[in-house]
């Protein structure tokens, strides 16, 4: 009868679990057995084919301490995350070096994010493109959001790309990512509850037109935004030339895929999305 009663574990100190009386003694006895380092996300312990310095409990888990420890150092970053996926994600990669996104994550979960672009099938009205579509452009009369998507989904793992500001540009942007790929292209992806966007006028945007915290910086015509999407731990965050704003969302829904990157452009807008890049450090602390 008091096999439903919540314990704390002997170790609760280290520990933190409260568990069933039921299984308090199956979880002391592995209590104690060495942690992952990245136990607090994870909540694995270490497995002895991974190595001891540091512990880790899987190949994902492994490469983001090995990622912490080149401490910026980008090309070694580079060399260890393509030999990662070359072992274990090879089959759902497809080109690494062809352009595409960073992405870490379980082999299963990655699509093949090489050559990223602007999807000219999934945009509003009067947007045009140019640079292999990577470019996009829109000039008019009226002062109406309109919105593309990539024509990449992410399904997993970590992500980053960057948006380049069009020196044209008169009306700042809405950047971030839709969880949708149907919805109506003359409006901004994030008016909707699907939608996840930092504004250039140094705001957030998600299910509203019109309201949004304070976030980062104004980016309008200058600069780039780095944006990074990390399905592992559901956090959208963004950095502007560099200077990393932290998360700009975090919530169960940016860990489900597909999530498609874009933008919205008002009146007389553009911008460039570009792949390729090692994902910078400071979004993986």
């Amino acid at each position: 009868m008091y096999n439903d009663l919540d314990i704390q574990c002997e170790y609760f100190d280290k520990c933190k679990k409260v568990v069933k009386l039921s299984d308090l003694a199956d979880h002391e006895a592995t209590c104690q057995l060495p942690k992952c380092f990245n136990y607090e996300i994870c909540e694995n312990h270490a497995k002895n084919e991974f190595g001891s310095k540091p512990h880790a409990c899987s190949p994902d888990c492994l490469l983001l301490a090995q990622i912490r420890e080149a401490n910026g150092d980008y090309g070694k970053i580079l060399t260890m995350t393509k030999a990662h996926l070359d072992k274990f994600c090879k089959p759902a990669i497809g080109n690494f070096g062809g352009g595409g996104f960073v992405s870490v994550g379980s082999g299963s979960g990655n699509s093949n994010i090489s050559n990223i672009k602007w999807d000219r099938g999934h945009c509003g009205t009067g947007i045009q493109f140019s640079d292999n579509d990577q470019s996009c452009f829109l000039k008019e009369g009226p002062y109406m959001f309109r919105t593309v998507i990539a024509d990449t989904p992410l399904n997993g793992g970590v992500h980053y790309w960057e948006i380049h500001a069009d020196k044209r540009t008169d009306n700042e942007l809405k950047i971030g990512i839709a969880l949708q790929r149907d919805f109506t292209y003359n409006s901004a992806f994030c008016d909707h509850e699907f939608g996840y966007a930092f504004y250039g006028l140094g705001q957030l945007r998600h299910g509203s037109n019109a309201s949004g915290t304070q976030y980062g910086k104004r980016f309008k015509k200058e600069g780039v935004l780095g944006c990074f999407l990390d399905q592992n731990r559901g956090i959208l965050s963004f950095a502007l030339n560099g200077e990393y704003f932290g998360p700009a969302f975090k919530n169960e829904a940016l860990k489900k895929g597909p999530a498609y990157p874009a933008v919205s452009l008002l009146h007389c807008a553009g911008c460039k999305i570009v792949g390729g890049m090692p994902v910078p450090n400071y979004f993986l602390k």
